[in-house]
């Protein structure tokens, strides 16, 4: 016999707690009872059924993502893991999800994927992507020959018909839906790796809650989380939303309206188009007026401080400094011209010629010096009379002093100049 110690026991419990695929996992039916919340915001409680029941936590970080919190007295199906605490010796249900027992299994089921997905961030509404504003080609899953896609070619053929349409063709209800559906994904996704593609749309032309269940496919969610191209959800139900709905980049009521939302109208990009021309000239014509305005005050400013004004009155002083020397060189010239007559006339009352007219002749020697008195002219020299028309040789005969009488014109010069 083997004695065992109360902490081995209370671990190996927990351990088979831990491990057990069901304690894990565990899905309970029953009623709310002796419900209290602790000031740290966790709920505690008890769920019956049977004559038995079982304590349960609910921890305040699970309180936000319930659509309502349990009340005493509730018929609820609850999602969580039982665990042994083994200081105290007892055994506790940790819930993190609480649904009212009449929503049905496959509801209770649905929701708690959402809630998973929702946790592991699938949802966030950062991440979806915008669509491009002029897709050039689209890619398409639906049923084949159904009227979805007819319905989409048909707005997209109206509308904007420059987009490519790339129909990858899908069950939308069944069992085999979901892997068709991940597999047209993927051919897509491929696609745009070889090629351009801009978006992908999912289309199916509505149904039951049961006809939409591939919608909500945990398969579907993630390959439609993982598409490398922006994706719109048609799936034709205006009052509930599809997982597929909430992680797609953008949900669309219709297929119809799919087709309008993601494509614009070439007959509004026309107008568009004429109302940006217009509005471009005419900012165009207006930005010249504003700016040929600048430039007339900048180049009235220029002027103001222009050197060409300056130049041009600097031009106007040299102007008429060099009139005014001009002038003074003029009048200058004429003075001297003037002297120069003056002396030129003195000069030629001074001159032996004019002396020579009034009758008086030069003695020279032979060598042609002037003989100045009578002592130069030696007896039987030759000298040389000069007259004003010519000159004539002599021989001196004598040489002796005498006063020679003055010509009557210079007597009378001399008189009046005593007068």
């Amino acid at each position: 016999m083997r004695v065992y110690e109360v902490a081995q026991i209370t671990g190996y419990i927990n351990d088979l707690f831990q491990t057990d695929e069901v304690l894990s996992d565990l899905w309970l039916r029953g009623e709310v009872g002796d419900l209290s919340r602790a000031p740290s915001g966790h709920l505690y409680f008890s769920l019956r059924g049977d004559g038995a029941q079982l304590r349960c936590i609910l921890f305040r970080g699970h309180l936000p993502r319930l659509a309502a919190l349990p009340e005493a007295g509730d018929a609820v199906v609850l999602h969580g893991v039982l665990s042994f605490y083994e200081p105290r010796g007892s055994c506790d249900l940790l819930v993190d999800q609480v649904y009212p027992e009449g929503m049905g299994l496959a509801r209770i089921q649905l929701e708690a994927l959402k809630r998973q997905l929702e946790a592991e961030g699938l949802f966030d509404p950062s991440r979806k992507r915008p669509l491009p504003a002029f897709p050039r080609a689209i890619g398409v899953i639906s049923s084949d020959g159904g009227a979805v896609i007819h319905d989409i070619l048909t707005v997209l053929a109206r509308r904007y018909p420059l987009a490519e349409v790339i129909f990858a063709p899908a069950s939308v209800q069944g069992e085999q839906a979901p892997r068709e559906i991940v597999d047209a994904l993927a051919r897509l996704n491929r696609h745009a790796e070889q090629a351009h593609l801009d978006l992908i749309v999912v289309a199916r032309g509505g149904g039951s809650e049961g006809d939409l269940s591939c919608f909500n496919d945990e398969r579907v969610v993630r390959a439609a989380f993982a598409s490398r191209v922006p994706l719109v959800s048609a799936i034709g139900h205006e009052t509930d939303y599809t997982l597929l709905d909430l992680v797609a980049d953008l949900r669309a009521p219709t297929p119809s309206a799919a087709a309008e939302l993601i494509a614009p109208d070439v007959a509004v990009l026309r107008r568009e188009i004429d109302q940006a021309a217009e509005w471009l000239a005419s900012a165009m014509r207006e930005r010249l007026r504003l700016d040929r305005m600048d430039l007339e005050d900048a180049r009235d400013r220029l002027m103001l401080r222009s050197p060409l004004a300056e130049v041009a009155r600097l031009r106007g002083q040299v102007s008429d400094t060099l009139r005014r020397a001009r002038q003074a060189l003029r009048h200058r010239y004429a003075l001297a011209r003037r002297d120069v007559q003056a002396a030129g006339a003195q000069l030629q009352a001074l001159s032996p010629a004019q002396t020579m007219r009034r009758g008086y002749s030069l003695v020279c020697a032979e060598d042609g010096t002037l003989v100045r008195s009578w002592r130069a002219a030696a007896p039987d020299a030759e000298l040389v009379i000069r007259v004003i028309d010519g000159q004539v040789g002599v021989r001196v005969r004598t040489a002796e002093a005498r006063s020679l009488p003055m010509p009557e014109q210079e007597r009378d010069g001399r008189a009046a100049a005593h007068l």
